[in-house]
Parts: C-alpha cells; sequence; structure tokens
C-alpha cells in the first residue's frame, strides 16, 4: 500500500520477521476472501483463542505487507476493533503492541473508515468501563494502557482526530479523552500539545452535535480542576463558551451540570486571572433567574465567598457582584449566610475602591430581605463605617449606602436610635429620589469586563 493510505515502506522495502512470513501469508488471503474476511469479524470470542487471536489480528497492522490495500486494512482495523470490544482481547492486543500501531495507522492514512476504525480502538484501549457499565479488569487493562498511549503520542492522535469534520470520528476521539482527562497525571501533556486549544474550538460551535458538545465540556470541565490547564482554558476563550453554552436554547441538564461543576473549578484555581474570569462568568450567569439556584447547588456561593475573602480587587468585586444578584433569592440568601457570606462582604467594607464598595453594599442590601441576614449584618457592627460611606462624593456609593442604612433602621429600633446618633437625621431625612429597591442599579457589565 502506498505511503499515506494505512501502510509504510522503508526504502529496502517492508520489513518481515521470518517466523510471521507464513502465518501472514495466510492471515492476508484470508482477510481479501469477502465471506472469509466477514466470517473472521465476527467471530465468537472464548478464553481459550484470546491470545492467539489477538496476535493473529495484531500482525495486520504492524507488519506492512506490499500488497495490501485499503479495503485490506478497514477489514484488518475493523477486525482488531471486534477483538478490542472484549476485556480480555484489549488486555491482549496492548501487550502485543497495539496502542503504537493503531496510533502509527491514524498518521498514515487519510480514509474516514480507517480513521473512524482507529478512534474507535484508541477508545477501546484506554476506556476504564464496558459499554457504560463497571468492569474491574476494564479498568485495570484502561489504567494500565493510559501511559503507554501518552508516551507513543496518543494525545496528538486525539487532537487530530477531535478535529476532524466526520462526527463520529470526533465523537469516538472525545469519549477517549473523557477517560484520560480523568487521570490528573495527563494533564500537563495535555496542555503541551494542544488539548485544551482543539475543546476550545469544540465548544465554540453552538450548532455542533449535542452529544459531541456533552463530551467536549465533560473533558473541558476536568481539566479546569488543575492549574496548567485551567489556565489555559481561560486564555483561550473556554470560559466564555461555557457561558454561551449555558445560555444556548439546545443546552441539556448534563452540559449545564458539566459546565457549572467546570466554572466553580476555574474558581478553585490559584490564579489570579482565572478565577477572575471564573468569577465574571459566575456574576454574568447570577443576573439570570435560570441560573441561581444552579449556582447554589454546585457551590458556587461557598468558592465566590472564597474569593471576595482572599482575591484581588478586581476578583473580589466580580465576586461581591455575583453575590449580590444571587441574594435575590431567598433560598441563597440563607445560603450565603451559612456559609460566612455576610462575614466577608462586611470586612471588604474597608476597601477604598468605588467600585468594590457598590458591589458590596447592593449585596448587603439585597441580604436585608433575611431576617438571619440582618441579625449577622447588627452582629458585625458596620454602622460607623456606612454611615462614613453615606457621605461619599460618588452617587452610586451613597444612594445605596443609604438604602442599605434605612433598611436596618426599619428593620431594627436599636440601629435607627445608633444611626440618628451619629448623622443627626441627615441619612434618615436626606432626599434620595433615586432610590429604589437595588435590582439591577450600578450593576452594568462594563463595570467589571472579564470575556
Amino acid at each position: 500500500m502506498a505511503a499515506g493510505r494505512g501502510g509504510r515502506r522503508t526504502s529496502s522495502g517492508p520489513v518481515l520477521p521470518p517466523v510471521l512470513e507464513e502465518e501472514f501469508n495466510k492471515v492476508l488471503s484470508l482477510i481479501e476472501e469477502q465471506e472469509a474476511a466477514e466470517e473472521f469479524k465476527q467471530f465468537e470470542w472464548n478464553a481459550e483463542t484470546s491470545k492467539s487471536t489477538s496476535t493473529f489480528v495484531r500482525n495486520l497492522l504492524t507488519v506492512h505487507h506490499p500488497s495490501h490495500s485499503v479495503k485490506v486494512v478497514i477489514r484488518a482495523s475493523e477486525a482488531i476493533l471486534e477483538v478490542a470490544e472484549h476485556d480480555e482481547g484489549c488486555a491482549h492486543l496492548a501487550e502485543l503492541g497495539t496502542i503504537e500501531a493503531v496510533i502509527d495507522l491514524q498518521k498514515c492514512s487519510d480514509d474516514t473508515i480507517i480513521l473512524k476504525n482507529a478512534a474507535g480502538l484508541i477508545l477501546a484501549l484506554v476506556r476504564t468501563d464496558h459499554d457504560g457499565h463497571p468492569s474491574a479488569l476494564r479498568e485495570e487493562v484502561g489504567r494500565a494502557n493510559m501511559p503507554r498511549f501518552v508516551e507513543a503520542g496518543g494525545l496528538e492522535a486525539i487532537v487530530k482526530l477531535g478535529a476532524m469534520p466526520d462526527p463520529v470520528i470526533r465523537r469516538r476521539a472525545l469519549c477517549a479523552l473523557c477517560f484520560l482527562v480523568a487521570q490528573p497525571e495527563t494533564h500537563p501533556k495535555m496542555a503541551e500539545v494542544g488539548v485544551v486549544q482543539m475543546l476550545a474550538t469544540v465548544t465554540e460551535d453552538l450548532s455542533e452535535r449535542t452529544d459531541i458538545l456533552d463530551r467536549a465540556v465533560d473533558a473541558l470541565g476536568g481539566l479546569c480542576f488543575t492549574h496548567v490547564t485551567a489556565a489555559q482554558v481561560a486564555q483561550l476563550g473556554g470560559v466564555a463558551n461555557l457561558v454561551q453554552l449555558l445560555r444556548s436554547p439546545d443546552s441539556t441538564r448534563k452540559l449545564r451540570e458539566t459546565t457549572f461543576k467546570a466554572l466553580v473549578g476555574l474558581a478553585h484555581t490559584p490564579m489570579e486571572e482565572v478565577q477572575y474570569k471564573a468569577a465574571g462568568a459566575m456574576r454574568e450567569l447570577a443576573v439570570s433567574d435560570n441560573f441561581k439556584k444552579e449556582i447554589m447547588r454546585f457551590k458556587g456561593i461557598e468558592v465566590l465567598v472564597q474569593l471576595i475573602n482572599s482575591g484581588s480587587e478586581q476578583t473580589q468585586g466580580q465576586a461581591a457582584s455575583a453575590i449580590r444578584s444571587l441574594a435575590l433569592n431567598g433560598f441563597n440568601r440563607m445560603h450565603i449566610c451559612t456559609v460566612g457570606g455576610v462575614d466577608a462582604l462586611v470586612r471588604r467594607l474597608q476597601e477604598s475602591s468605588v467600585r468594590l464598595q457598590t458591589q458590596l453594599v447592593g449585596a448587603l442590601w439585597n441580604l436585608t430581605r433575611e431576617p438571619r441576614c440582618v441579625a449577622r449584618i447588627l452582629e458585625l457592627d458596620p454602622l460607623e463605617r456606612l454611615c462614613w460611606l453615606a457621605e461619599s462624593p460618588r452617587d452610586e456609593v451613597r444612594e445605596l449606602v443609604v438604602g442599605l442604612v434605612r433598611a436596618l433602621c426599619m428593620l431594627d429600633s436599636n440601629t435607627r436610635r445608633r444611626v440618628v446618633g451619629l448623622t443627626k437625621h441627615a441619612i434618615l431625612h436626606q432626599d434620595t429620589t433615586l432610590d429604589c429597591n437595588t435590582g439591577g442599579r450600578f450593576m452594568e457589565c462594563e463595570i467589571f469586563p472579564w470575556s
């Protein structure tokens, strides 16, 4: 077979070990007969013939015979794929070097059917279950195959196959990638060979098939928990792609769940740029009632509170703005209080940034709808700081502070008396005709652009 069509030749001709010459010729003759090939492909698996049969089909891809044709390679790869579907057969094929042979095969061929079979073989060799069902042997074999697969250039093969126009090839490649992503030790290599870039390209296309998007987002989400790959997700537009997918009317439940997990994972990454973008994405999503409960369900509130406590000023602003929107939901208000959100917001009132003050005060004002939050705010006693901020020359800060203080005064008579003593009625009698239930006031997206 000519180079580039499933086989390779050297200048001195194909190398065929003498011990395999006779067996290989028999195999080649057999596979070229249509009926025999079909019979061979559909053979019944049994333990007695497992190793010999694996050796038998292995030779078809590792020894490149001059009379090989695309048709022969297609039949051979189908036969090996049939063997790989069995747990025992997959173990034997890996022992005999089929991983390397399959990776070579996808490099040398541009035939769609051969590449489909190659992608299917890659999936069969690295998967750790049996068609979605637990299998101890399959898990053992799959985990053992992964280091060898990565070392042989398997991730580069997946990047190539994942960018193919044929959806079957892409789906199989992405399925295999999902199993590999579950092993964090493979992530640094993925960052080197362009796996994140390939996934960012796939997830950017909202017209892509749902089953392919599901797997791409699943893989992208798994990479959000390792520093080096999480940074690439943020840099290559992966966060914006996740938000787009969530907003898509075709977004599935599984896709939404995977996406929220990915965003929370990114927010946990101790890298300022990544945290900033993840918090910004959650802030943008939190404006929609459809996503408020979802963010809480996937523990997004906890990570946002952490970012308010320890993030950079810009990240704190993003997180506070997200909490501000999330606090418009009653269940979220209680949860924010439970996980220390009120404490974090009150502590940050000492910051001098006007943009940050705006979001902090707005979030606290929204939280006054929950009695437990009000009680906690009063326990922390931020009144002196709030009265000082009420004299701010910036309208966006002053009006929100006045609204917050008035809300606290209406809910607690002692607070009202203290405010009167501190300000001589200046706040309670101030004409603030623009005051309103906080809603979306001073929450423009351009305050903290992120995407």
